[in-house]
């Protein structure tokens, strides 16, 4: 079992970080390394409806 201090070494990060990550993990289980956006599109995704005008524009003017 490796130390935080050299956990923080070999992860390339603070030991607080490491320290955090612990007791997220005494409290979540596994999910606490689970990145907290899983399962949701990103805040700054462009809507289907914008995509799919600016498609619409592209296509008259090419074609």
């Amino acid at each position: 079992m490796l130390i935080p201090s050299r956990a923080a070494l070999v992860l390339g990060c603070t030991r607080r970080t490491i320290n955090r990550l612990i007791i997220r993990y005494h409290q979540e289980g596994k999910a606490a390394f689970r990145h907290g956006n899983k399962g949701r599109k990103p805040a700054h995704t462009i809507p289907d409806s914008v995509k799919e005008s600016i498609r619409s524009t592209v296509r008259k003017r090419l074609f």
